[in-house]
């Protein structure tokens, strides 16, 4: 073991073992970053694909109500005008 002692009364700390546990430390948070990296973009990705998917889902919306707003506008003119009807027979 690599003890430095200093005096009588200090603490003899095993430096080798202090280096070694601090170079884990710091492997460790290194691949801690690039967990959470990996993690930031996955939640991006799935955001960006959540936000695509509302913004078709409510053109599909629009255009639906458009296409019945239109069918309804259409039914009430062919009812309202009965020469119409004939007219195109």
């Amino acid at each position: 073991m690599d003890f430095h002692r200093d005096s009588d009364r200090a603490i003899d700390v095993d430096t080798r073992l202090l280096g070694t546990g601090a170079l884990l430390a710091v492997g460790g948070a290194a691949l801690a970053s690039v967990g959470v990296a990996m993690c930031a973009v996955a939640v991006a990705a799935a955001a960006r694909h959540w936000v695509r998917h509302r913004e078709r889902n409510s053109r599909v919306a629009v255009t639906a109500h458009r296409a019945a707003d239109a069918a309804r506008a259409g039914r009430e003119a062919w009812r309202a005008n009965p020469d119409a009807r004939t007219a195109s027979v």
